[in-house]
């Protein structure tokens, strides 16, 4: 379960980081 919401929180952290610095 933890696992899960952890993979969650790094898909968001990623997502995050890709809107605010685009690589494109």
């Amino acid at each position: 379960m933890s696992a899960v919401i952890n993979k969650a929180l790094l898909i968001i952290l990623k997502s995050n980081i890709l809107y605010r610095y685009p690589l494109h």
